[in-house]
């Protein structure tokens, strides 16, 4: 679930070997993705599956946290700050239903407006992105992208379609408040540090 655009890389390519596989690896290396970022089928070494390194609210522990409030509603969303291109890049990757709550959500936090694209890969629920605006205004929303939890076969793994906007959320496409948030919208962010100030503390890290 990652919304990061990519830097360019160079690749020498034959089209006369299998050039269809190779131009949509290259496709997907230029895009963000919803669970997983500038991944290749083939390249999964710095994804691990959270059942071997310790419980999944661990991996979400030094994440900034705040909360969105939807307005006229009294339920808030609690929400971890994906920021480095690690956390970006794992997104909810290998993250079970049972530890995942349904009023919690993945937020994709980034310096620019740009056009941003999201994968399925390793994962366990359905989602909805909810595109925001840089002042949180809900810009477009993909409903219910399909979970997929593997990497195979690579061209059937979900894809969301490509959306112009600053921030993503991800929540599960069951939860209620999900269904409360309509284009248009905007919500509130709640929390010890604002969104510019969490960017700016926390991307010279990457």
């Amino acid at each position: 679930m990652n919304l990061k655009k990519l830097k360019p890389v160079n690749y020498t390519i034959n089209f006369k070997l299998k050039s269809l596989p190779v131009l949509i690896f290259i496709l997907l290396s230029f895009m963000g993705a919803s669970c997983v970022v500038n991944d290749s089928k083939n390249n999964t070494n710095h994804l691990q599956d959270p059942q071997q390194t310790g419980h999944v609210s661990e991996r979400f522990a030094h994440y900034h946290q705040g909360q969105f409030i939807i307005p006229g509603d009294s339920q808030s969303i609690e929400t971890f700050v994906a920021l480095t291109m690690k956390q970006q890049e794992q997104g909810l990757s290998f993250v079970k239903p049972n530890e995942m709550d349904p009023f919690q959500g993945l937020l994709f936090v980034y310096a620019q407006d740009q056009n941003l694209m999201f994968w399925m890969p390793d994962t366990f629920f359905n989602l909805d992105l909810i595109y925001l605006s840089k002042d949180l205004v809900v810009v477009d929303i993909h409903h219910n992208l399909e979970f997929f939890p593997s990497r195979e076969p690579f061209e059937k793994i979900p894809r969301a379609k490509q959306v112009y906007a600053r921030h993503v959320l991800e929540i599960r496409s069951d939860s209620p408040l999900a269904q409360k948030i309509k284009y248009g919208m905007k919500l509130e962010w709640k929390a010890s540090k604002d969104l510019e100030q969490i960017l700016s503390s926390i991307r010279p890290q990457q």
